[in-house]
């Protein structure tokens, strides 16, 4: 409600005016870690770090999900899409994997 959103913008302004006593030479500074960044910005608040880990990325993506998509726009709007070779192409914009699908395939 109201409240949780009042809550985040003081935290929000809370945190913004702790940002506004950075120093451009600490943003840049090899040898300031951003554990200790952290800790010289939020140290009153107490700084929780964890470990490190590497992104992940997962999409779900398929051939299947994207096959009901295009089912819901339709005959007549999948027949727009038919490029010159005779396939809709869709490509995901989040893993950038591309899928080529027959308009037969949406009947």
């Amino acid at each position: 409600g109201d409240s949780a959103r009042g809550d985040t913008a003081m935290a929000w302004e809370h945190a913004s005016i702790l940002f506004e006593t950075l120093e451009d030479r600490e943003l840049v500074n090899a040898d300031l870690s951003a554990g200790d960044l952290l800790f010289r910005l939020f140290h009153e608040d107490g700084v929780r770090l964890f470990e490190a880990r590497p992104i992940e990325t997962a999409c779900t993506c398929s051939s299947d999900r994207i096959r009901a998509l295009l089912k819901q726009f339709g005959a007549e709007a999948a027949a727009e899409m038919i490029e010159a070779d005779g396939f809709i192409r869709v490509r995901c914009e989040y893993c950038n994997k591309s899928f080529d699908v027959r308009p037969e395939e949406l009947l």
